[in-house]
């Protein structure tokens, strides 16, 4: 509920600078933040990473922000 509350209000604010796509909280996340290792490489084949992934790639196809 915290999350979506978050999210809500990222979207008041900031409308569509923010990504449609959420990366999903994971004890994954942070573990690969301590391990000093992105998360598309620590665990790959993960939500967490996969999300990364689609956001990335929306990136850099130059699509709108809420597109992703």
């Amino acid at each position: 509920a915290l999350g979506k509350q978050a999210v809500a209000a990222m979207r008041a604010r900031f409308g569509d600078a923010v990504f449609e796509q959420i990366i999903p909280d994971a004890i994954g996340v942070q573990e690969s933040l301590n391990a000093r290792r992105p998360m598309v490489l620590y665990r790959p084949r993960s939500a967490s990473a996969q999300a990364y992934t689609k956001i990335a790639t929306a990136i850099a196809n130059g699509a709108p922000r809420g597109g992703a």
